[in-house]
């Protein structure tokens, strides 16, 4: 019974380690990333709408994001491995659309993120895409950004072919495929996953800075080119 406690104490602060490191909300059991930008009232709804929905379909690199590969090139070399060509997943990735959802009555808009994160040569994480949701919720002179509904693939950095993180099989939760949710309960390759975890953080608050700067880059130009 004491040993059942502790492994169930151990399993809770594994979990509960993972959350900490991602924004977790434990009303939808989901990882999202949440930000309110609040505009000067001169941001109409309308006009939020229009820019946001500019700002989905202009310069795709926003939504087809990665951390350096240059991580795996080092021990790859050392050790003579050639790393596999990844052109056919980038195009299989490639998020060439990122808008996929709007509604001008509810100044709701969906659109889609693929990140593309690639780990070091001797850890478990090796090639690994992310694809998500970006919601934004319009009201005047504030918006509302929830980026969620994680799910990611993991694929060898040689072969290209998908293969589960951890283990000799592709079960369990450190699965080749899955939502990040069930990844967060792995309770291997810690380092590798806080790693991953720190990259997403820091990448998802870039997305949603850029947003801000694009929706004040273009008030300023749809109030000074005189129409």
């Amino acid at each position: 019974m004491k040993k059942l406690f502790i492994l169930i104490v151990m399993l809770l602060s594994t979990s509960l380690f993972a959350q900490k490191k991602l924004p977790f909300d434990t009303l939808t059991n989901k990882v999202v990333f949440r930000t309110i930008i609040q505009l000067n009232t001169t941001y109409k709804a309308d006009q939020i709408f229009s820019i946001v929905k500019e700002w989905f379909s202009t310069n795709t690199k926003n939504f087809n994001r990665s951390n350096s590969d240059k991580n795996a090139n080092g021990g790859n070399v050392l050790l003579g491995i050639q790393k596999g060509n990844s052109t056919q997943l980038d195009q299989l990735y490639n998020n060439t659309q990122p808008l996929k959802f709007q509604d001008a009555i509810e100044k709701k808009l969906i659109g889609k993120g693929v990140y593309k994160f690639t780990g070091g040569s001797f850890g478990c994480i090796r090639v690994l895409f992310i694809e998500y949701d970006i919601k934004v919720f319009v009201k005047d002179s504030k918006l509302k950004v929830e980026i969620t509904n994680l799910n990611y693939t993991h694929y060898n950095q040689v072969s290209m072919a998908q293969t589960q993180i951890y283990g000799f099989n592709d079960t369990g939760d450190c699965t080749s495929k899955n939502t990040i949710e069930n990844l967060i309960k792995c309770n291997h390759c810690a380092d590798d996953l806080e790693y991953l975890y720190s990259y997403l953080n820091y990448d998802m608050s870039i997305l949603t800075t850029n947003l801000k700067t694009f929706l004040k880059d273009n008030k300023k130009a749809s109030s000074s080119d005189g129409w």
